[in-house]
């Protein structure tokens, strides 16, 4: 969903690694050198985006286990249990629409 993939997980991974730096940054003003920091901006958003993959995996998998049939695409509601999807029509008695 949304919050996984482009949400709350990597802004937070990249909130946590900036306040790592400005940590660093900031030590030698309470007398603590840390030396002069350097990120490596690829490696961080490749790692990144690794962590959202693996996330995407295990909710795959948990959707699977519990037989539940998830269908990748654009939806909208078109009745009370029906929904179109990239122009495919599907119905059930629970219709859930994840982002």
């Amino acid at each position: 969903g949304t919050c996984v993939n482009v949400g709350c997980v990597p802004k937070k991974l990249m909130y946590t690694a900036a306040s790592h730096f400005e940590m660093a940054e900031t030590a030698r003003g309470y007398q603590i050198s840390l030396g002069h920091p350097e990120l490596d901006w690829g490696s961080l958003v490749e790692k990144r985006n690794a962590y959202v993959a693996r996330l995407n995996k295990i909710y795959k998998s948990n959707l699977d286990k519990a037989d539940i049939t998830r269908v990748d695409g654009f939806a909208t509601f078109c009745g009370p249990r029906e929904v179109e999807v990239d122009g495919r029509r599907l119905s059930a008695d629970h219709v859930l629409i994840a982002v």
